[in-house]
């Protein structure tokens, strides 16, 4: 019975759903809808309402979709037929020769060709030893035997030729890649390539359980399809009762109460109909969904047997948003019950009648529907009591505020196959809690069920975590900290519960204990805050509920300041000559005088990737608005503008500088580059085409001696002249604003300038080793930050603060950037 069954699926797999001819191989093969039922590319252009949307042909399912840009071919195709009449063939031994004339007999298939040969010309390809050669004789056994995709072929790169073996999982590639490309596919540039045949298998397994999960949801909404009818004879039954008591209290009343008596049955029938058409519109629901779980059960389970791998990964993504569509359990049957609806008569109404006629008294709804609220942000520590909560909802979406449900919790262990009941905390307000106390690490599952139906997101998956810590760079009586979050076995990054009671202490080198502040800065960020008084080796020691977690202490070196990049290993700076940060934080250096590149890191200034360059010598660096880099190769005098992934978008050469230096960029895709030698500042666009240029060598404002920098901020420039010991403020004409200078004194030597969050000019004095930070509008000194261990004057000095006022500068002499505190 089950062979036949199958064959009786198979035969309609290779027919169109709606016309039912018998789908022709020489045709464009057929195509899927977003329901997942196949047809034909006639029946799908019929199917078009307009324009732009199809609507499956099916009666029972009538889903629309967009047509896509490229019209029927943009459909998935569907594959399926032609793999089942090939293996069709291949049973009733009717396969033929695909390299010759169609007419001889196969005897043998060729996987990496993915054809049929006739023993003629396997003798001719035979030649090829590399090749995966199967008898069709051991081929219909194998069919036989139960093993469905043996005509799976090998799928080879159209642009090298080699054999497709790994697939890139990142969201916006998704393809199924060979050796070669994956060169192509950087993990510094966010793709993750993993093993093909890995990849589907674990396809299949998802496509397993989601069938597995649509069959368990398909059997409750059956079993809310059999009451359907007992619910609508409910509905009749309390709509009645309730119609008699109101009839019955206002028959005893004046005729002023008539108005009152029709508003009342007025809100009966109502709220009656609306009850009638919600059961209507579950049962509608109901049989569509049962349909359409059904149809991509079949689908699914063909594909997991007769799919290859590259056409079941790249289905992947489109399958299962169906199937988690198609797995959401049914609401709980408790919405339609006996005390739904009642009419409640007030005390003393008839004395009242007259006083206050709204006070006798009002239709009341009963039902409610509970929901899991915070489900996603549900974590657990191991040792540490863990917490779900589960809110009630009436039909109308509004939190109720009584309780008395019958709940029940069950949560099943990662380590164990019990199932173990949990006591449901009723706090009397409409919500509901579970504690239970997590002992082992993965992941446990909750199940929350009202008369035996799963309420809203349950099972509830709630994965243990452990915390994580980052540390930032410590500088000795400024505000520093440690990052902590919570990551799960995978090391996700998971939401955390407000209010975690998280304690911090950090033991100082002179025996000095400080209480450390702990603040959670987003959901999943908690900070530990602090400030060291110190220099030199101190201890961090945390703890949860008063208990010292496992990775006690955290050592923290305490600096005057922080050196990033001198490490020896690849990663290790040679004469770096820029710097700047992008839109979320992450830092890049100009590491081309020998290494030809350029660095990337992490808020945490760890290394996280490169950008390889094909120049080399020293080099400026900015990052415009849309996060592309611009990069001025001195010696060449060329241009290089970068997307924020690594691809070159354009390149320009400017001969007519002398020696340019200074690198900026404004909100307009505008170029700022000072030429120290031609003592002039140029402006371009992102081709090389010069828009203005202003300056020339002199002492006079406006004019130049040696300009190594400029900086923009609110449409105005800032350009360092350096020889001149002054900084100039100009507008976009050239003419010159403001002059600073440090104090009532010249700079002994301004090597290089930026711009802080607030609007503050940061001058670097080559000369004394630090940093001035001037207001604008005042031109007075704010404060002046000491650079420490800085040694060595370059004409390419080059500063940025960050949004958390920390001012990093490159350290060509000392192979290294340094991060210091303002």
């Amino acid at each position: 019975m089950a062979m036949m069954d199958q064959k009786i699926e198979e035969c309609q797999l290779i027919h169109c759903s709606s016309c039912q001819v018998e789908y022709d191989q020489t045709d464009d093969s057929p195509k899927y809808l977003a329901c997942f039922h196949s047809f034909c590319n006639k029946c799908i252009e019929k199917s078009a309402t307009d324009k732009n949307t199809y609507k499956c042909p099916l009666s029972s399912c009538g889903k629309h979709q967009e047509v896509p840009p490229e019209g029927v071919n943009g459909l998935p195709e569907n594959k399926l037929p032609q793999i089942l009449t090939k293996i069709n063939n291949l049973v009733n031994d009717m396969s033929k020769c695909q390299k010759c004339d169609g007419i001889h007999k196969a005897d043998v298939w060729c996987k990496d060709c993915s054809m049929f040969y006739c023993k003629d010309c396997s003798e001719e390809h035979g030649t090829n030893e590399e090749h995966e050669v199967i008898s069709c004789e051991n081929l219909a056994k194998k069919v036989e035997n139960g093993e469905r995709n043996v005509l799976n072929g090998s799928h080879y790169c159209s642009k090298h030729g080699e054999k497709i073996q790994s697939f890139c999982k990142k969201r916006s590639c998704k393809k199924a890649i060979c050796k070669s490309c994956v060169e192509a596919h950087s993990p510094a540039h966010g793709h993750d390539v993993v093993d093909l045949k890995r990849e589907a298998d674990q396809c299949r397994k998802e496509f397993q359980c989601g069938i597995r999960d649509m069959k368990v949801c398909s059997k409750q909404w059956t079993s809310l399809e059999k009451n359907k009818s007992k619910e609508i004879e409910q509905i009749e039954m309390t709509t009645n009762e309730a119609t008699e008591k109101i009839q019955k209290f206002f028959e005893s009343g004046y005729i002023l109460l008539k108005e009152r008596e029709q508003a009342a049955l007025k809100e009966v029938s109502k709220y009656a109909k609306e009850m009638k058409d919600y059961v209507e519109f579950q049962n509608q629901k109901a049989s569509q969904l049962k349909e359409s779980a059904k149809q991509l059960e079949t689908v699914a389970s063909n594909v997991i047997m007769y799919t290859d791998d590259k056409d079941i990964v790249q289905m992947k993504t489109r399958m299962v948003d169906v199937m988690n569509h198609l797995s959401v359990p049914p609401l709980s049957s408790r919405v339609i019950g006996p005390n739904m609806m009642s009419f409640n008569k007030a005390d003393n109404a008839e004395e009242r009648v007259l006083g206050f006629l709204n006070g006798i008294g009002q239709v009341k709804f009963n039902c409610a529907v509970p929901y899991l609220s915070y489900c996603e942000d549900t974590v657990a520590f191991e040792d540490f009591p863990c917490t779900i909560n589960v809110q009630m909802v009436d039909y109308m979406g509004e939190n109720c505020k009584q309780g008395g449900m019958n709940l029940t919790v069950v949560v099943k262990a990662p380590k164990t196959s019990t199932d173990v009941p949990h006591r449901v905390y009723d706090m009397m307000n409409g919500s509901y809690e579970v504690k239970f106390d997590p002992k082992d690490p993965g992941i446990y599952v909750a199940h929350v069920m009202l008369d035996g139906l799963h309420v809203k997101n349950s099972p509830l998956s709630i994965p243990t975590c452990e915390l994580k810590t980052t540390v930032h760079p410590q500088v000795c009586n400024k505000p520093s900290k440690v990052t902590l979050t919570a990551v799960d076995s995978s090391r996700k990054a998971r939401p955390m519960q407000p209010n975690l009671p998280i304690q911090a202490e950090l033991d100082c080198p002179n025996g000095e204990t400080i209480t450390c502040d702990v603040v959670q800065e987003s959901s999943k960020i908690y900070n530990i805050r602090y400030i060291p008084t110190e220099l030199g080796e101190h201890k961090l020691y945390v703890g949860m509920n008063k208990k010292v977690l496992d990775f006690n202490p955290i050592i923290l070196n305490v600096k005057q300041y922080l050196a990033v990049g001198q490490t020896n290993c690849s990663n290790q700076l040679n004469r770096p000559s820029a710097i700047a940060i992008d839109s979320i934080g992450n830092i890049y250096v100009s590491d081309t005088s020998k290494n030809k590149r350029i660095q990337k890191y992490n808020m945490a200034h760890e290394c996280i990737g490169s950008i390889e360059m094909d120049l080399d010598g020293d080099a400026s660096l900015v990052i415009d608005q849309d996060d592309n880099l611009i990069i001025l190769f001195r010696s060449s005098k060329t241009v290089k503008v970068f997307d924020s992934t690594g691809n070159l978008q354009s390149t320009f050469t400017m001969d007519i500088m002398k020696k340019p230096i200074g690198l900026e960029v404004d909100t307009n895709n505008r170029i700022y580059i000072t030429d120290c030698v031609g003592h002039k500042v140029y402006i371009l666009d992102y081709y090389g085409k010069i828009l203005n240029e202003f300056g020339g060598r002199g002492k006079e404002p406006g004019q130049f001696d040696t300009p190594v920098d400029v900086c923009l901020y609110n449409d105005l420039i800032y350009v360092c002249d350096r020889y001149n010991n002054r900084v100039q403020q100009l507008n976009e004409e050239g003419e010159c604003l403001k002059i600073f200078n440090c104090c009532e004194k010249s700079f002994d030597m301004a090597a290089a300038i930026t711009m802080t969050h607030e609007g503050h000019l940061v001058v670097y004095d080559a000369e004394q080793t630090m940093a001035a930070v001037l207001d604008v509008e005042s031109k007075e000194v704010i404060k002046v930050v000491p650079c420490y261990g800085d040694v060595g004057q370059y004409q390419w000095e080059s500063i940025i603060v960050n949004k958390d006022s920390m001012l990093l500068k490159v350290c060509p002499s000392q192979n290294c950037f340094r991060v210091y505190r303002m």
